[in-house]
């Protein structure tokens, strides 16, 4: 059964419970919040992780996803890139690394993140490149205010499979209260997709369940476990 279709069973019983046993609904909302969680936590690979800590961790001894899904139409587009995070007091930092060797522009990439993966309708969206941040907003299209404390810091390197820019975002913790009712704490989830646009329509992507058209990556994230470092 996928998650969609559990979730409402689960709410449509808690209901029923609910009127048979006089519960509060706030009491209820806190149940059915919880085991959509639950459920979404199962579901989760186990290398789904990303750290929480009072202070910085080094990007090395973390893990890197990859992006793997990918439409293009030959391998001149199928450039790597990988995605990394960790929540630092309260603030979520988030990276990617592309391998370019002469990175330029404010549209490369667009990222996806909500901490609300049982509703998938609060994310926020971040359109950067090298140059900086072109535009941040909802899934709405509306733009969220307060996210000019958002911060973006870009770098360059190269290892044993090349040239490599990286994009290091930081969502402060005010700014995920703001946005999300909350921030991030101890075993709560974080869904995010990371897409790499390239001319022509073709993309490399975090997360990738719908080949072809009409592909919305909004619907298809990656959910993380944050777990204390």
């Amino acid at each position: 059964m996928q998650f969609d279709q559990f979730s409402k069973t689960i709410k449509i019983l808690l209901n029923v419970l609910s009127f048979v046993y006089l519960a509060g609904p706030d009491v209820v909302q806190y149940i059915q919040v919880k085991i959509l969680v639950i459920i979404k936590a199962v579901s989760v690979k186990s290398h789904n992780i990303i750290y929480l800590s009072d202070s910085t961790i080094p990007w090395d001894t973390q893990s890197a996803f990859k992006l793997t899904e990918y439409k293009a139409s030959g391998e001149s587009s199928m450039i790597f890139c990988y995605f990394k995070a960790y929540v630092r007091s309260g603030d979520l930092i988030l990276c990617s690394y592309c391998f370019k060797e002469h990175p330029h522009g404010k549209e490369d990439l667009r990222l996806y993140l909500t901490i609300h993966p049982e509703k998938n309708d609060d994310v926020l969206k971040i359109v950067y490149g090298f140059d900086g941040i072109d535009s941040i907003k909802m899934k709405s299209g509306t733009t969220p205010p307060g996210t000019d404390s958002i911060s973006f810091y870009p770098f360059k390197a190269d290892d044993e499979q090349g040239f490599y820019w990286c994009g290091e975002i930081t969502v402060p913790a005010q700014v995920c209260r703001r946005l999300f009712g909350s921030e991030l704490k101890d075993d709560d989830l974080l869904s995010v997709n990371l897409v790499e646009s390239f001319p022509g329509g073709d993309y490399m992507a975090l997360e990738s369940r719908h080949s072809g058209g009409g592909y919305n990556p909004c619907e298809n994230m990656q959910t993380f476990v944050v777990l204390r470092y």
